[in-house]
């Protein structure tokens, strides 16, 4: 272990709290009454217990503390003083692992034990290396970082104190506190969906009140109980309290995803789809760092731009959910089926996908997808009879909410025998048109989709990617796509 060296290639750094006699003369950072070093390990393994901090940088910048002529994000130092003192204060984290303790398992009572036991810190504005190759290095292996901590704390703004001592107090939160909520910028960006998709646990905290934390369950259920009564008191439906709270919609969306075992690569992208960040390959290593606790670092993936980056690292996990991407595909032959293009857009971003992710292998000439579901093209008897007694037209309300999702097609409705599929692109009707989804990628409401048509061969020709709005039938093929 070094102190405060920079020499070291491709370490990991941590903030530790400073020991008399081992690295004394080391640049120090006073915190909370201690003095604060970064010391840099070979390997995570070899650091000891720390907690990740997550937090939104904001526009203010201060001059960095440990490297002359740079800067830092100037709410670093609150951050740092505000989860030190949190995790210092009489009750405070013991009371936000309550949710943690209600479970009375042995891997709950070893996390919470080492958690207490947390004495280091990571933060991106200190511990990530401003010089390349070590920077890439060390965005790349964001998701290791995160996974191997014990804990991730989020430090939002002061305005969400109020908020979070109601919580803890069992007290319903207002519309001032919604307000509160909806207006912190820390879900607007990509690394903090990142931070709190690799977490073991994560605690909400408010900058300046290191007297409360609260569990990312306890916050969830809050802020899910207070939106409803909000629109139940003030008769807005629930598929427009969106519009109302679009911010307060992304955190659900974004804390309701820790429940969910797997997580398919077209959730990533989903989930990113709005999210601000200052490059561009910083939001491909979130995206990463989301999705796999740790890429390949060969050569072949290094140099490939950002977005095939991420594709490469999909293939090599055997996920192929990223052809539900709206956008250009490859004239290349056998390779029509594949986005290109330096964004990956989802073809919808507002529904929580979940499920292991399109199982598949490429061939010469296709991509083979396994585990998948046919559907062909044919109306639903029961939705329009229903439609003619009512006068409801069932495709064109569910478009309706579709837009409301973030869904950008051109609202082309093929009626299927089990529901809708709405295309990105229009069409013409073709009874050789057959709409696949995917087993392992799924909403509660129906699937992201294809549209393929069929030329006689095992081969399908790729035509368009949208939404299926459905019951999805429980079939298991094998479909190839050129």
């Amino acid at each position: 272990m070094n102190y405060s060296s920079s020499a070291a290639q491709n370490t990991f750094k941590l903030l530790v709290p400073a020991t008399s006699g081992v690295n004394d003369g080391a640049a120090f950072l006073e915190l909370c009454g201690k003095r604060w070093v970064l010391a840099e390990f070979e390997k995570i393994s070899d650091a000891p217990a720390y907690m990740c901090l997550s937090y939104a940088w904001g526009d203010g910048k201060s001059p960095h503390v440990f490297e002359s002529g740079r800067t830092m994000s100037d709410r670093t130092i609150p951050v740092l003083e505000t989860a030190i003192n949190a995790v210092q204060f009489p009750n405070c984290l013991s009371d936000a692992l309550t949710a943690l303790a209600r479970q009375k398992d042995s891997y709950s009572e070893k996390l919470a034990g080492t958690i207490a036991g947390s004495k280091a810190i990571w933060i991106d504005a200190l511990c990530v290396p401003h010089q390349e190759p070590e920077r890439g290095a060390c965005l790349r292996n964001m998701g290791a970082i995160y996974r191997s901590a014990s804990h991730v704390i989020a430090v939002v703004s002061n305005k969400c104190s109020a908020v979070f001592h109601k919580i803890r107090g069992k007290q319903n939160l207002d519309y001032d506190d919604l307000i509160a909520a909806e207006r912190d910028t820390w879900v607007t960006r990509a690394w903090t969906y990142q931070e709190i998709a690799a977490s073991q646990l994560m605690l909400f905290a408010a900058e300046g009140d290191p007297t409360v934390m609260v569990s990312h369950l306890d916050y969830l259920g809050a802020l899910v109980d207070a939106v409803t009564d909000y629109g139940d008191a003030n008769g807005i439906k629930r598929n427009q309290l969106a519009d109302h709270f679009p911010m307060l919609d992304k955190v659900q969306e974004l804390l309701a995803e820790l429940q969910i075992d797997d997580r398919p690569a077209f959730q990533v992208i989903s989930a990113m789809n709005h999210r601000y960040a200052e490059r561009d390959e910083d939001k491909v290593y979130a995206m990463l760092g989301a999705l796999t606790v740790e890429p390949p670092d060969n050569a072949a993936y290094l140099s490939a731009r950002p977005a095939e980056l991420f594709l490469n690292v999909c293939v090599a996990m055997g996920d192929f959910s990223f052809i539900f991407c709206a956008g250009p595909r490859s004239e290349l032959p056998g390779r029509r089926w594949l986005p290109i293009g330096e964004r990956l857009t989802p073809v919808v971003s507002g529904l929580l996908a979940f499920g292991s992710g399109l199982a598949g292998c490429i061939k010469e000439s296709h991509l083979q997808m396994n585990d998948m579901c046919v559907m062909k093209p044919g109306p639903n008897y029961v939705l329009a009879a229903i439609g003619n007694f009512t006068g409801i037209s069932f495709g064109a309300e569910i478009l309706n909410y579709l837009r409301q999702k973030g869904f950008t097609g051109s609202g082309d409705c093929l009626p299927l025998e089990h529901g809708y599929f709405f295309s990105q692109q229009p069409f013409k009707r073709s009874k050789e048109h057959i709409v696949v989804i995917s087993n392992g990628v799924s909403f509660t409401q129906g699937a992201p989709a294809m549209l393929l048509r069929s030329n006689g061969t095992d081969i399908n020709e790729f035509c368009d990617v949208g939404v299926f709005i459905g019951r999805c039938p429980k079939e298991s093929v094998s479909v190839s796509v050129n």
